[in-house]
This record gives C-alpha cells, sequence and structure tokens, in this order.
C-alpha cells in the first residue's frame, strides 16, 4: 500500500536526496512502508506551478505521481500548470504544446477533476 502527501517535515532531507531537485519547491512523497518510492517537486509563482522533478521507482507510478500533484494544486486553487519536458503519457493527460519556451507542456487543471470529465 502507497500514500502519496506533502513530505513530512522529519523527511524533508531524505527527500531531498531522493529526488535531488534543482530548486527549493513543494515536494510529495509517496510513501511505501516508510520507504520514499516516488517523488514529485514544483514551484508555484501567483496562479501557477511549475514542475522542477519528478522521479518514481517504479514506471508504472509516474502517472500517479504527476496526477497528484495535478490534483494538489487543483484543490489549492492553482491551475495553470507547466512541464519542462514533452511524453506521450503527458499528452495522455490534456497537457498541450506551452506558449513558453522553457516550459514545454501546459495544463489548465479548472475542472479537470470533476465527474463529468474523462481525465479521471
Amino acid at each position: 500500500m502507497f500514500k502519496i502527501t506533502p513530505v513530512r517535515p522529519e523527511d524533508t532531507s531524505r527527500a531531498i536526496e531522493y529526488l535531488k531537485p534543482d530548486k527549493n519547491g513543494i515536494i510529495l512523497a509517496c510513501y511505501e512502508n516508510n520507504d520514499i518510492t516516488g517523488a514529485v517537486c514544483f514551484d508555484i509563482d501567483g496562479d501557477a506551478a511549475f514542475l522542477d522533478k519528478l522521479k518514481i521507482d517504479e514506471p508504472v507510478m509516474e502517472e500517479i505521481m504527476l496526477k497528484s500533484a495535478m490534483n494538489f494544486l487543483d484543490l489549492h486553487g492553482i491551475y495553470n500548470f507547466y512541464l519542462p519536458g514533452e511524453k506521450d503519457l503527458y499528452k495522455l493527460l490534456g497537457f498541450k504544446k506551452s506558449d513558453r519556451d522553457d516550459y514545454k507542456m501546459y495544463i489548465n487543471l479548472e475542472g479537470y477533476f470533476e465527474i463529468d470529465k474523462c481525465h479521471n
């Protein structure tokens, strides 16, 4: 069983060592039996969030970690989310080409997790 949550204060250094983020942003970690098996870090600036790093031990968890970050942002009213790279998974989740040079993909999360949407 796993749990994805903001990093516990006592685990901050362990999460940073696991993820090795480039920036000092918000980190969500996937805990399995008290081990960190995945993490995502992003910065928030105004109404937008910018992915810094995403790391998972099991490839199948990539979508779950990314959606957890998206849900966290949605619940906190941050609807614009930018990713630095391009992947087919991002396109499947609804990300589009960004108009920014430094971030390749973008999604507006407003309404993304509503029951009548097909992204869930």
